[in-house]
């Protein structure tokens, strides 16, 4: 029949270019540019062949990973104040809190034993990502600590004594989502939450050293999961450390980019030589490790082995291939009693520690000290004293830095070409509203992304609208409806990770609103384009950019307006600064300031609001919207807390 168009889906668009579906398109789209990474950061190792280009590649990596950290490395001289010991059978458990940054505490504890032989073997022992923190190292500690060595446990940010509390306590968040609360704002400074985590470990280094009771020479550290990534990568920075056991945690992105939280993930990670086989191979070789892995972790084994077999050929560049030892236990995500008695033996034969294997179960009960008796700030008002707002406390110890246009320019220089492209789109559907036609699209962004949009095209449209939003394009169809019948061109898409492209989700709203919020489906996206070198702001301001110009060329649109809400603000103002065929914008619901999620409590905004960086170069989001060629009007303007701000326009 005259006029008919073949109607098509767009999830079946999707699986016929990209094979998939659209909840697992964009993922696979950055999961893809992981593994070209992965393979040209493999063929560098591969041709390392010599101690002079090991010893070049070493170097190069340890600055990526100072710079990966954050500019401002913390004072040398850890201060620490004792607040009370315990005594138990065989051995005592010293209180303490120390402080590497300004106006910032760690509560600790130091476990020594009763009957030592100085010099005795050090361990650190970090805790996982359980939010107890410390306290679920007491056990390990104790059998560490009744085996001769001395022993140091800590809470690390979100966990334990520091777990996030508001005034009446209340624990905010578990421990790995707390980690994301307080270190996705910290990359708006180009910084890591390892900047927190690992030099804090490098302070217990120091205060071990400090006791006067231990071989330097003999300091080890162990620990599992979260706990196990510290221990790999607080050995690769400390060569303290002298002999290193991460258990259930090591693992590479050979197969897969896993979107582990803040202090797992750095920026450009593969490419920068922070993945698990370039550290052990240049910063932990040749001194002692031993992996520690489950075949059904919930990463894959097969990584596990590769980061093992990538790392054997440079131990054995050195002659030190028996220092290296890796144990696959037919377990799940643990690291359980038969796996850490495995371990201290190792540790017993590395160090040469004399004293008399104690098995755990053979350890008095009464040597183990009950988890109300090893709280070290037990008073409200110590830990008001002690425990400030973490990103207060980062804030402070922060550079200022003049405005740097180099990165305004990397970003924009990015987005040129997509102001320059012709994009192809395709009519999968059609519905006649009026004399209006309501059209569903799909275009072509970039090779291997395929998105959904609405166009609706009034008989003479005065102006064009393209309308953003973080929900599906076909919701709230009044919205697009109001501004065709004002005789507007009207746009609304799903840009990536929006609407039907959203990738999937593990913890549902109804199940858990934090963990959904700052560990869901935006924190997934951010971090996965984080950990390949990309900015999700950026990456969907190409979006936009597609449809500007499939408007303006195709279908001779004039007069451009974008109206952006909440997380599409931000590609919409970079949109703006590059492409001037864009005559306003409308931006609503969205945070007025960065700098502003730093001096509330603790911020509300999804990771996909923030941009990395942009404070380190010294631009807000007031500056980024002054180098917009659009006029701007503001709607409803958020601070931190998602608090309206009036005036936002004369601040």
């Amino acid at each position: 029949m005259k006029n008919m168009i073949e109607i098509r889906r767009y999830r079946d668009i999707v699986k016929e270019t990209c094979g998939c579906q659209p909840e697992m398109m964009v993922e696979n789209f950055y999961q893809n540019i992981g593994k070209k990474i992965f393979l040209k950061r493999e063929k560098i190792r591969n041709s390392i062949n010599t101690i002079s280009q090991w010893e070049k590649e070493r170097h190069n990596i340890r600055k990526n990973f100072q710079q990966a950290i954050g500019s401002s490395f913390p004072e040398t001289k850890v201060r620490t104040i004792e607040k009370g010991e315990l005594r138990k059978y065989g051995l005592t458990v010293k209180k303490i809190v120390f402080s590497l940054h300004k106006n910032h505490w760690v509560p600790a504890l130091i476990y020594i034993p009763e009957k030592i032989n100085v010099p005795a073997c050090g361990m650190l022992l970090p805790a996982g990502h359980s939010i107890n923190g410390k306290t679920s190292q007491n056990n390990l500690a104790v059998f560490y600590a009744i085996n001769g060595y001395v022993v140091i446990t800590y809470d690390f940010v979100g966990q334990g004594e520091r777990a996030l509390k508001d005034e009446n306590d209340y624990v905010y968040a578990f421990a790995s989502t707390a980690h994301n609360i307080i270190g996705v704002p910290m990359t708006l400074h180009n910084y890591n939450l390892n900047w927190f985590t690992i030099f804090e470990t490098m302070a217990a280094v120091s205060i071990l050293e400090s006791t006067g009771l231990i071989d330097k020479s003999k300091i080890g550290i162990t620990g599992a999961s979260g706990g196990g990534t510290n221990a790999f990568y607080s050995a690769g920075f400390d060569e303290r450390i002298a002999a290193t056991a991460p258990a259930a945690s090591v693992h590479s992105f050979k197969n897969y980019v896993y979107q582990d939280d803040c202090e797992q993930s750095f920026f450009n990670h593969i490419e920068m030589g922070l993945d698990y086989p370039d550290i052990s191979s240049f910063l932990i070789a040749p001194r002692p490790m031993f992996i520690i892995a489950n075949s059904r972790d919930i990463w894959d084994i097969e990584g596990t082995k590769y980061v093992y077999k990538t790392a054997r050929k440079f131990y054995k560049m050195h002659y030190a291939e028996e220092k290296l030892k890796i144990s696959i236990f037919d377990k799940g995500h643990s690291y359980d009693i038969e796996q850490q008695t495995e371990v201290m033996k190792w540790f017993n034969g590395i160090f040469g520690n004399r004293h008399d294997f104690v098995p755990f179960d053979k350890i008095e009960k009464k040597s183990f000290p009950a988890e109300d008796e090893i709280i070290v700030l037990a008073e409200k008002k110590e830990r008001n004293f002690y425990l400030k707002n973490v990103l207060n406390v980062f804030k402070k110890n922060v550079e200022i830095t003049k405005k740097e246009r180099s990165y305004i320019e990397k970003i924009t220089g990015e987005l040129k070409p997509f102001t320059e492209k012709t994009f192809r789109f395709e009519i999968i559907d059609r519905y006649p509203i009026g004399a209006m036609q309501y059209y569903r699209i799909v275009f072509y962004p970039e090779k291997n992304l395929v998105l959904p949009a609405e166009i609706i095209i009034p008989p003479n449209p005065a102006g064009t609208m393209i309308l953003l939003d973080e929900i599906r394009r076909t919701e709230k169809h009044q919205w697009q409806l109001e501004y065709a019948w004002r005789n507007y061109l009207v746009i609304r898409p799903d840009l990536r990770g929006f609407g039907e492209t959203v990738l999937r989700d593990d913890w549902p709203d109804i199940e858990n609103w934090c963990q959904n919020h700052f560990s869901g489906k935006s924190f997934k996206l951010f971090i996965l384009c984080h950990l390949v070198g990309k900015y999700i702001i950026v990456e969907r301001a190409k979006d936009i950019l597609a449809l500007v110009s499939i408007a303006t060329e195709r279908l001779k649109a004039k007069k451009i307006t974008i109206w952006a809400c909440g997380a599409t603000v931000l590609p919409a103002i970079f949109t703006s600064i590059i492409d001037t065929r864009i005559q306003k914008l409308i931006i609503q619901d969205f945070l007025y300031s960065f700098k502003d999620v730093f001096e509330k409590s603790y911020p509300v905004w999804k990771p996909d609001n923030y941009i990395q960086g942009t404070l380190k170069a010294g631009f807000d989001v007031c500056d980024l919207c002054s180098m917009s060629h659009a006029q701007i009007e503001w709607k409803n303007t958020l601070d931190g807390m998602m608090k309206p701000v009036k005036k936002f326009k004369e601040r």
